[in-house]
């Protein structure tokens, strides 16, 4: 299948699930992938602080760390805790799990990578997964719109950074 240009990030689907998040047994998994045309090692110094996430999201006001707790103010007002559970800067990545705010979830872990493809390239993925309930499904499309947003913002705010280059090539 040729290629083709587009600005916005991508859902991971398997068979069988196109169209709706993954579900597991048990677990609900979300994952949002973007393709830009920025190296890795520059996307990651762009995005690797966990407090930096208003700088680029468009949908969040602030966002702070404090003993590896992450404030998250959202347009609105909601306020999110998320305890960040791991960094790992070689392989430029990091993990947190929601602490406390207005989703109902259990259970909930997150991971932002940054993956080269090339020189000149790199690939972006945000993932989550939490425990399925009643409420799971809408709980899974506000968490997909929310990381969808975080990723075209990041998309937007690198190529005014680093300059244009035609980011968001889908596979």
């Amino acid at each position: 299948m040729p290629r083709r240009r587009h600005h916005h990030p991508r859902r991971l689907k398997t068979a069988g699930q196109i169209g709706t998040p993954t579900m597991l047994a048990k677990q609900e998994i979300i994952s949002e992938v973007v393709r830009t045309n920025h190296g890795a090692t520059k996307v990651w110094e762009v995005a690797k602080s966990p407090a930096s996430l208003h700088l680029w999201h468009p949908g969040i006001t602030s966002s702070k760390l404090e003993n590896y707790v992450r404030e998250v103010v959202m347009e609105g007002g909601a306020v999110i805790f998320e305890r960040i559970t791991a960094t790992d800067d070689s392989n430029r990545s990091y993990s947190y799990a929601y602490v406390d705010g207005p989703l109902a979830m259990s259970n909930f872990t997150s991971t932002f990578t940054v993956n080269p493809c090339g020189p000149d390239a790199s690939e972006v993925s945000w993932s989550a997964q939490f425990d399925k309930d009643d409420s799971s499904a809408e709980t899974a499309a506000l968490v997909e719109h929310m990381y969808r947003a975080g990723l075209t913002g990041l998309q937007d705010y690198l190529d005014t950074v680093l300059g244009t280059v035609h980011s968001g090539e889908v596979r």
